[in-house]
């Protein structure tokens, strides 16, 4: 692990992934292993913009340390980032941000460190949410359920924009 550090500190990003990959494998703190799986999560979402493996590695991190509010902000960032690249049609991108927004929601609700930058990050992404004459074309209300397909695979809470 203090090699993965090392690495990561010299920006030797593929390094760090081996070794954070390899300490994984001899963990056994769980504190330890979640931290671990976080920072593998990061990376992955940062360096290597692989999106559903930065989400499985936090989920990961998630079961270890089910209270803990970081692995929440960063699956909805990875949802943001990811929109563009998964996602043709402007309202399905537009939806991936109720799921995002969901997952700041619930890590402000788990814990109270990430409270702020939560609220900062609902107060960002909220804005992009579609407005309420897009959402009734696309014969939808606020509150409805729908399901943001592909590979999130989430159900939400449909939302417009306040602006």
């Amino acid at each position: 692990h203090n090699l993965a550090a090392m690495f990561l500190n010299q920006q030797d990003y593929d390094q760090a992934k081996e070794y954070l990959e390899k300490s994984i494998e001899l963990g056994q703190d769980s504190e330890e292993l979640a931290d671990m799986y976080y920072e593998l999560a990061l990376l992955n979402y940062s360096q290597f913009k692989d999106y559903k493996t930065s989400r499985n590695l936090a989920r990961k991190a998630l079961e270890l340390r089910p209270n803990w509010g970081n692995p929440h902000l960063l699956i909805g960032q990875v949802y943001v980032a990811s929109r563009e690249q998964y996602y043709s049609d402007a309202f399905e991108r537009s939806t991936v941000f109720w799921a995002a927004v969901d997952q700041f929601i619930i890590a402000k609700n788990k814990d109270p460190e990430v409270k702020a930058k939560a609220n900062e990050l609902i107060n960002q992404f909220s804005k992009y949410f579609p407005n309420n004459e897009v959402v009734f074309f696309h014969t939808l209300k606020e509150g409805d359920s729908y399901k943001v397909g592909g590979w999130i695979n989430a159900t939400t809470t449909v939302r417009s924009s306040k602006l």
